[in-house]
């Protein structure tokens, strides 16, 4: 479950199958390198013990892994970013669309084709989901789980308590941007 959520915070569309297999392979290529390091220190030194090679094939495999998981928590890390450095600039998209008048499916609408970024695509997701059946709601409560990042949470919690008890949307929308 964890791997699960980092991967969708990270914005993959990968498989947890998917993500397995590149381990493995990330695992393959640190076994390379373990029986390649081995085999230079056995040419180097003929009265290595065996079992210290096998020790260091094993640890380079695990490392493979380890250095996978590690690079699913930096991409997950930079993105978070960009979505932050985003955040003001679309919240006040938004605030201005509401405020000129349009929805919130609207705002969302125009906000996600105007602009390009990690957050926009969020975005583009919760209105997916919106029109795929959900409440607008249940959406962007969605991009809440989706990421880690107090600061969206908060955001959407406000659109999302707004939007159901019909508090206007603009005020709201200019207060959290």
């Amino acid at each position: 479950a964890t791997t699960r959520r980092r991967l969708d915070q990270a914005g993959r569309q990968m498989s947890m199958e998917e993500f397995r297999a590149e381990q493995v392979l990330w695992s393959a290529i640190g076994l390379l390198i373990g029986v390649v390091s081995s085999g230079l220190l056995l040419a180097v030194n003929a009265h290595r013990s065996p079992v210290i090679l096998l020790i260091l094939c094993g640890v380079c495999a695990i490392g493979g892994v380890v250095v996978r998981d590690y690079a699913l928590g930096q991409e997950v890390s930079k993105r978070e970013q960009r979505m932050l450095a985003e955040f003001p600039t679309v919240a006040e998209m938004l605030a201005l669309a509401v405020g000129a008048g349009e929805g919130p499916i609207g705002a969302l609408e125009r906000v996600t084709r105007t602009s390009h970024g990690e957050l926009a695509k969020e975005l583009g997701t919760a209105l997916a989901d919106a029109r795929a059946g959900a409440s607008l709601v249940v959406a962007l409560e969605n991009i809440a789980a989706r990421t880690s990042l107090p600061a969206l949470a908060r955001f959407v919690d406000g659109v999302a308590v707004a939007v159901e008890r019909g508090t206007p949307l603009a005020d709201v929308l200019r207060a959290q941007a």
